[in-house]
């Protein structure tokens, strides 16, 4: 016969193992999302930022192409096309430097970027007949640009040109997405404040993607920005430049590093409240 156990306060008993059931529950849930969440972010190799293209919206890419441009930059507009190109969705594509011209028209599917990628993908060596540019001790294809747009920058002759290709398009969910170093010139800064501020006006959200910008270039932009937008580092591959210098970096997975937490605290939490019950021998027993 089996041994039974008899407790003095069964339905108090049932009430609580009927909590610590739910609490089970909701903790295997928690964690099961929290994992999941985890392996989609680790997946993705994206610090959880939406894709540049985001599902529902027509975004122009407004590019910067000024000669202040350096090699480092280049590497870092070719890992952005590359990122564009792999998520996919569609683009427009706005140039500029001190004056804008577009270049693709809205709607564009993003395996198109491949035709402005080559300009910024370095040349093993010299071609017969092949016009290059030299950028540190790269050569870079000659971009057809290079005679049309001077080596001075005013930014919000790129942002403006990308509103009105999306008003000429009768966009309304479009979204603006500016590459660029922020390096503009002190006469825009002006015009430049209030292009953005024309953005606000219409709900016209704004990202940026900077390339190595100064700490006073980014400074400034953010100011005029204010919180119409935000500023994102671009990555910055490994250079195959020996005179350029700058270290590779990488965004710091933010999204990832809080979700690790939170599982390690959901864990920590599962343990703690949902140990055994210790059972102990009360007083006369054997």
């Amino acid at each position: 016969m089996r041994p039974r156990l008899v407790l003095a306060d069964f339905r108090g008993v049932a009430k609580s193992a009927r909590g610590t059931t739910a609490l089970r529950l909701g903790l295997a849930g928690t964690l099961a999302a929290l994992l999941v969440a985890t392996l989609l972010l680790a997946g993705r190799g994206e610090t959880g930022e939406p894709p540049l293209a985001e599902v529902g919206k027509t975004t122009v890419l407004v590019l910067d192409v000024s000669s202040s441009i350096q090699p480092r930059v280049y590497r870092q507009i070719g890992a952005t096309l590359d990122r564009a190109i792999r998520e996919g969705g569609r683009f427009g594509v706005v140039l500029f430097s001190d004056v804008a011209y577009e270049m693709l028209p809205p709607g564009t599917p993003a395996a198109e970027l491949v035709a402005l990628r080559r300009f910024f993908t370095p040349m093993p060596r010299r071609l017969a007949g092949v016009p290059t540019v030299a950028v540190g001790s790269l050569r870079f294809p000659e971009a057809p640009w290079s005679e049309t747009l001077t080596s001075g920058t005013k930014i919000s002759t790129g942002l403006r040109l990308a509103r009105q290709v999306l008003e000429r398009e009768r966009v309304t969910n479009g979204k603006v997405l500016l590459v660029s170093d922020l390096e503009d010139e002190y006469l825009d800064l002006a015009e430049l404040g209030r292009v953005l501020a024309g953005y606000a006006d219409i709900g016209l959200p704004v990202r940026v993607v900077a390339l190595s910008p100064t700490p006073d270039d980014r400074r400034i932009f953010e100011r005029l920005l204010r919180d119409r937008g935000f500023v994102a580092e671009a990555a910055l591959p490994r250079s195959t430049d020996p005179h350029d210098t700058v270290l590779p970096t990488a965004p710091f997975p933010v999204a990832l590093a809080v979700i690790g937490i939170l599982l390690a605290l959901a864990l920590a939490a599962n343990e703690h409240v949902l140990a055994r019950l210790p059972l102990r021998r009360g007083e006369g027993g054997r």
